[in-house]
């Protein structure tokens, strides 16, 4: 069964691309065979919350993701560092800091084109996507039936990982944030423009 996901963030790619995967068939051997998908790809960010003391983790605090739009991840994250530096009275002199880090990613999805999704997607601002299958390949070379693990799969592309986007040690991170929403608008693309017609 497909898996369903949801997101507000925005779609930063759309592509019909070759792709590979195992068919398991009764009393046959695997066999390999390609096809296209068309994928869309959403940019997205993950910031989790910690506290060090002389460089060294302490304590993993929370973790946020955008489940309301581009960044809020970080924004979230950030607001809780300073809560918790407030609230333990820490200092930018001090040896205990309490940091975020943020990794952003673009996540490959295909579009739900069923009609419950269609009907959802007009009315609501999160729009329901279907995630791309962890068992499909990006190379064209048959995988090891020994070791599939070596062979490349489909999966997310992380463009920044575990950036410092807040410690208490540093001034107001805001401008990363506001340069990454500010760039990634330039070339989002409108839902509208590739959603497909409902399913019969």
């Amino acid at each position: 069964m497909s898996e369903i996901y949801h997101s507000i963030c925005p779609i930063v790619l759309v592509e019909t691309r070759r792709l590979y995967a195992y068919a398991d068939m009764a009393n046959l051997p695997r066999k390999w065979f390609d096809f296209e998908a068309t994928l869309v790809w959403l940019r997205e960010s993950e910031t989790t919350v910690r506290l060090k003391f002389n460089g060294h983790l302490l304590s993993t605090l929370a973790t946020y993701t955008d489940y309301y739009g581009f960044m809020a991840s970080a924004e979230a994250g950030i607001e809780r560092a300073k809560q918790y530096a407030d609230n333990l009275g820490i200092m930018p002199q001090d040896r205990l800091i309490a940091e975020c880090l943020t990794t952003i990613f673009d996540i490959p999805v295909s579009i739900d084109g069923s009609r419950e999704a269609v009907e959802l997607n007009r009315q609501f601002p999160r729009k329901r996507f279907i995630y791309a299958s962890p068992e499909w390949f990006i190379s064209d070379q048959p995988a090891d039936p020994n070791n599939e693990h070596s062979q490349p799969r489909l999966k997310s592309k992380v463009l920044v990982e575990d950036h410092v986007s807040f410690t208490t040690k540093m001034e107001e991170p805001w401008p990363w944030i506001e340069n990454w929403k500010l760039e990634t608008k330039k070339i989002a693309i409108p839902f509208d423009s590739i959603t497909p017609s409902a399913t019969k």
